[in-house]
């Protein structure tokens, strides 16, 4: 036990001395191989019924917000769940001007991660959330399989597994055009199989990537998506409310935005059986956006 906590320290101080561009790289790559090592080796459990052979219902249901602050381009912020807690999903409000290039969990589940950016200046403002509950059956972080080049609002979709479904959805993105963010990130049903989808847009020339994450667990009781209605002509920052059913939880936001022009802004928990999510379209001449807004609703 002592050699395992000298061996932790070791690797902890080795971490620190990383730039912060290299421990954000260095945090992500960590999330994708703690999920490929957990669902392959089956160390996290698969989904199971109660003993009562009945759903479960999530336990400790709490929202973490962290307020409005300023950051340097790129500079990652964290909403932190409580002790004994794990992040179901995040959230983040950015300030006018400012775009979003990563929403993540932590590889150790207990946090939400965001970093945005504001290509007229150094910096932006952002608010972050996490939603948190106690670990529920059949927990796990999946990785989706990363993408290069990928076009304008096309989506890329990472599936939960061992009979789980996605609570969460995340996304890792990256370019090198001025301008690349993400535009999409929401769950949807194909069938009987529910997905998580994301998708990006970019301004000018040049590669990029993009990483879908999914936050899954075993299908807890009450568990529903309500998409709302397909809305056109939306001025940019404009909030759009989506409720969940009468007595259910609200556990993710999500945006579907079509077309290459808007970018994602807001997508929160707001209260315990809605979610609030806006967007953006910075292009010259019109500034309005379509999308469908969705949130993910528990018992």
């Amino acid at each position: 036990m002592i050699g395992a906590s000298r061996t932790r320290a070791a690797v902890t101080a080795a971490f620190n001395t990383l730039a912060p561009a290299t421990r954000v790289s260095a945090r992500r790559a960590a999330v994708a191989a703690l999920a490929t090592v957990l669902a392959g080796t089956g160390a996290l459990p698969a989904a199971t019924a109660s003993a009562a052979g009945g759903q479960r219902a999530l336990t400790g249901y709490q929202v973490v917000t962290v307020p409005m602050s300023p950051v340097q381009n790129g500079q990652p912020i964290y909403a932190t769940c409580p002790a004994g807690k794990v992040v179901l999903s995040g959230g983040v409000q950015l300030a006018q001007g400012g775009f979003l290039r990563h929403s993540v969990p932590t590889p150790d589940g207990r946090a939400w991660e965001v970093t945005a950016f504001d290509p007229s200046q150094g910096g932006t403002s952002v608010s972050v959330t996490a939603v948190c509950a106690a670990r529920p059956s059949g927990y796990q972080i999946v990785a989706g399989e990363p993408a290069q080049d990928v076009p304008n609002s096309a989506r890329r979709q990472a599936l939960c597994t061992n009979g789980t479904v996605p609570l969460g959805v995340g996304a890792d993105s990256a370019g090198e055009a001025s301008l690349v963010a993400l535009s999409a990130l929401y769950v949807d049903q194909l069938g009987s199989v529910y997905r998580v989808n994301a998708a990006l847009n970019q301004s000018g020339s040049g590669h990029n990537s993009l990483r879908p994450f999914a936050v899954c667990a075993a299908q807890p009781a009450g568990y529903t998506v309500v998409n709302g209605p397909a809305k056109t002509g939306i001025p940019s920052y404009s909030q759009m409310v989506t409720d969940c059913p009468l007595g259910r939880s609200a556990v993710s936001a999500g945006l579907s935005i079509p077309g290459s022009y808007s970018f994602l802004s807001q997508f929160t928990v707001d209260g315990p059986g809605s979610v609030k999510t806006t967007a953006q379209n910075p292009y010259p001449g019109d500034h309005n956006y379509s999308a469908t807004a969705s949130v993910v609703c528990t018992s």
